[in-house]
């Protein structure tokens, strides 16, 4: 027990700090302590049925199985924490425009964001503001103990 209380400790440090950069970030000024405190009680919420139309994953695995565009996401994300030395919601990477076809509907792009943290290809995915691109072979996707090459696993944090 002690070392489940030893993990929960280390999250909860991580998340205060990544929090605490974000307030502190000259580059974010609508990140004050009580939105914070706000992103901190947002509950994960499932993809809702418009989301999880085999249309829209289709659409957004065409992006997330495209090396070159996560690769481009990568590189966003890895700029971003260099310029506001914390990472960004997701929210934010969802809104940049230059990572997405402008046509591409919010939902389709909130599913590509699920789908790249699923395939392992992102960090931080539940910390706010701790974002970032895990270190592996961005190429391919790794295989689970399933052996599908992402989990089952439909939540996210909008």
């Amino acid at each position: 027990m002690q070392v489940a209380n030893t993990r929960g400790a280390g999250r909860a440090q991580r998340i205060q700090a990544s929090v605490a950069a974000a307030v502190a970030c000259h580059l974010c000024p609508h990140v004050t302590p009580e939105f914070g405190v706000q992103i901190l009680s947002t509950p994960f919420k499932p993809i809702g049925q418009r989301e999880s139309t085999g249309t829209s994953r289709a659409r957004a695995e065409v992006l997330t199985d495209d090396p070159t565009w996560r690769q481009d996401v990568f590189e966003w994300i890895a700029s971003y924490w260099a310029a506001h030395g914390h990472g960004p919601t997701w929210g934010e990477l969802r809104q940049e425009p230059s990572l997405w076809p402008d046509e591409l509907p919010q939902h389709v792009r909130r599913f590509a964001i699920v789908l790249l943290g699923q395939g392992r290809y992102l960090d931080g995915t539940k910390t706010p503001f701790g974002l970032k691109a895990r270190a592996n072979d961005a190429s391919a996707p790794p295989a689970t103990a399933n052996g599908h090459s992402r989990p089952r696993s439909n939540e996210v944090r909008s």
